[in-house]
């Protein structure tokens, strides 16, 4: 994805906005929801990326664009605040202070509170996964790294990122490669130059096409991938470029080569457009997508159907579909899409500390 400036004034309530809604659909018709966010998380000059939630430390990670830097904040925070800690190096002017972060253009990113680590992926021309101390802060080295430009990965505009705890394992997405990179947790190039991935998953088969968001379901092992539909065809021996519809793919998580999806989301049906991330509420056998500008909208499907399903509709979990969009969410190209299921109590939120 190329670096815009696109503000994204929705960080929380594309967050919250799920549990608003889906605790209130059985009351509200099927179709699009024009819904004010419970929060909304702002900065001077913005651009964020993507999200990551920490349910155990309540904390929210955004990549920021603008700023070249990854964002903490409290899971609570509201309106124009400081982040509780930034990772960053200093301005690119500076040319006398070390610049030990590495964040460029940073794409989706994750917190992983079971290992205390923060990832990120730099998309671009920056091409490297960089992880970090969850508590890190200021212009700090990463402690592992993954440099996607040595001769064995060749990544090509790196977006995606899902990391997989039960298999300690990391998928990587490649826009221009279109194609999808497993690699172990520990993976440092730093310290092992040599090191390869364990597997990929690319070729004609494989539907992949612009890939951007990926999800590692590990309660039914399967891999989620969302795809702008941009792809390079050859015809007459000269590469060409084609567009396809966006869709979703799924594989098998130990999947490799040039296989076929298990099912594809796709058709005019979807209200798939500009999407970048995707979660997946496994708990509600749901896929939440958010769709960035024009469409400025974030929507659910059903995850689950056996075959293909070329021409579903965004679905909720009692089977409506389910979308947000307009000008009371405050979301302008949302880049982020997480829902808290373990927090939902039917009609409201649980009182616990953790769903406060």
């Amino acid at each position: 994805m190329k670096r815009s400036r696109h503000r994204i004034g929705l960080l929380v309530g594309v967050l919250t906005l799920v549990a608003v809604v889906v605790a209130c659909v059985s009351v509200v018709p099927a179709g699009a929801v024009d819904v004010k966010p419970r929060r909304v998380i702002r900065d001077r000059d913005p651009n964020f990326s993507t999200l990551s939630v920490d349910s155990v430390n309540n904390e929210i990670l955004v990549g920021n664009d603008a700023q070249e830097s990854l964002q903490v904040y409290s899971r609570t925070a509201h309106g124009l605040v400081a982040p509780l800690r930034e990772i960053k190096s200093p301005p690119a002017t500076d040319t006398t202070s070390p610049h030990n972060t590495f964040v460029t253009f940073p794409g989706q990113v994750i917190i992983d509170p079971l290992h205390n680590e923060i990832w990120s992926v730099g998309n671009d021309i920056a091409d490297l996964v960089t992880v970090y101390s969850r508590t890190a802060d200021g212009n700090v080295s990463p402690i592992r790294r993954i440099n996607g430009r040595l001769p064995q990965f060749r990544f090509n505009r790196s977006w995606g990122l899902s990391l997989d705890t039960v298999n300690d394992e990391v998928a990587v997405t490649h826009q221009k490669r279109n194609r999808i990179s497993i690699f172990a947790r520990t993976t440092n190039t730093d310290t092992d130059p040599a090191a390869t991935t364990k597997r990929t998953i690319s070729g004609s088969r494989t539907g992949l096409a612009d890939p951007h968001g990926v999800f590692i379901d590990t309660t039914v092992n399967e891999i989620y991938v969302v795809n702008s539909g941009e792809s390079l065809v050859t015809v007459a021996g000269l590469p060409v470029g084609a567009t396809a519809s966006p869709s979703i793919t799924v594989y098998a998580r130990t999947a490799t080569g040039n296989v076929a999806p298990l099912r594809t989301i796709q058709g005019t049906n979807t209200g798939l457009d500009h999407a970048r991330p995707l979660f997946v509420d496994s708990g509600r056998q749901e896929i939440v997508v958010a769709d960035g500008s024009p469409t400025d909208r974030t929507g659910t499907a059903t995850s689950r159907r056996s075959g293909s399903s070329r021409e579903t509709r965004p679905a909720s979990a009692t089977r409506r579909e389910s979308s947000w969009t307009g000008s009371t969410t405050s979301s302008s190209s949302p880049t982020g899409a997480i829902t808290r299921s373990p927090c939902i109590r039917g009609a409201r939120e649980a009182t616990s500390s953790r769903c406060a």
